[in-house]
């Protein structure tokens, strides 16, 4: 009899073990949860009915906070350091009736996540545009012709968007020592485009049916690494320059390629421009590989 005491000692005494550390756990989301809004220092729709209000009587600084819901806006600036962050990417969508740039950033260390944006019209290509340094923007779904662009920007972060259905999914012209990792980028003309920019990362994307996947002109020392080129009509190219002063050089490594045949390097063809005097020169084809493609595609 004592034994079988013992056994239903030892079962509830494990049974309140588990509901305890269950409890923990609940308490720990919940308060989790709670902590991201105390932070806030701004909640919207609580206490302003437009992100640009909010966003013009914020102080550097500030963490605004966007919850799930349809806010129709027109362009906004970003000259403060602040974080807008939404709810999730999904349910928290910013709908755009202007043209042209629709966000602006021009403060450093500004971060834009977790949001859903898109126009309220498919006429015109339009863009978020850093013309600043360390900004990050992390995990977003751009729809409807809206790409990202950075402007003479570096150390910033572009970082687990969806990018779908623009002219130039990530366009970086004179630009440097920019993160681009993790980002889904499909159906656009060009989905990465890099002009004039140096040691920049392009690390585990998923590129694929573009008109182009990535386009390198006149850049140097950037390192495009273990992504994904899916069903682009030209997986990547290139211009570049050679002379007695210029070697432009960059770096395709460990990319996963679907036209890639059984072991052989990716060939990236592109053109090189030699100068043959002060004002004229030559444009020539040219080549580059990629000498160790993955056989199988990265899971991301």
């Amino acid at each position: 009899m004592k034994i079988y005491q013992s056994k239903i000692v030892i079962v509830l005494f494990s049974i309140l073990i588990i509901l305890n550390f269950t409890n923990v756990i609940i308490i720990n989301a919940n308060s989790s949860k709670n902590i991201s809004l105390i932070k806030a220092d701004i909640i919207i729709p609580d206490d302003y009915d437009s992100i640009n209000i909010a966003i013009n009587s914020a102080k550097d600084g500030d963490i605004i906070f966007v919850r799930s819901g349809l806010y129709d806006e027109n362009n906004f600036t970003i000259n403060k350091k602040i974080i807008l962050n939404g709810e999730n990417p999904v349910d928290t969508i910013i709908r755009f009736n202007d043209t042209g740039k629709i966000i602006n950033i021009f403060s450093d260390g500004a971060v834009i996540s977790n949001f859903t944006i898109h126009k309220s019209n498919n006429s015109f290509s339009q863009k978020i545009e850093i013309y600043s340094n360390n900004c990050t923007i992390n995990n977003n779904i751009l729809d409807e012709n809206i790409g990202i662009a950075f402007n003479n920007s570096s150390e910033s972060k572009i970082i687990n968007n969806n990018i779908k259905n623009s002219i130039i999914g990530i366009y970086l012209i004179k630009s440097l020592n920019n993160y681009i990792k993790n980002n889904k980028i499909n159906n656009c003309s060009k989905g990465i485009y890099v002009e004039e920019s140096k040691d920049n990362i392009i690390k585990n994307n998923e590129i694929s049916n573009n008109e182009i996947g990535v386009f390198l002109s006149y850049s140097q020392n950037n390192q495009i690494i273990q992504n994904n080129f899916i069903s682009n009509n030209e997986q990547s190219k290139f211009n570049t320059m050679i002379s007695l002063l210029f070697k432009y050089k960059n770096i395709w490594k460990n990319n996963y390629w679907d036209d890639v045949f059984m072991f052989l390097p990716k060939i990236i063809p592109g053109l090189v421009y030699m100068k043959d005097t002060i004002f004229s020169g030559l444009f020539m084809p040219w080549y580059r590989f990629d000498w160790s493609p993955e056989k199988e595609p990265f899971v991301l």
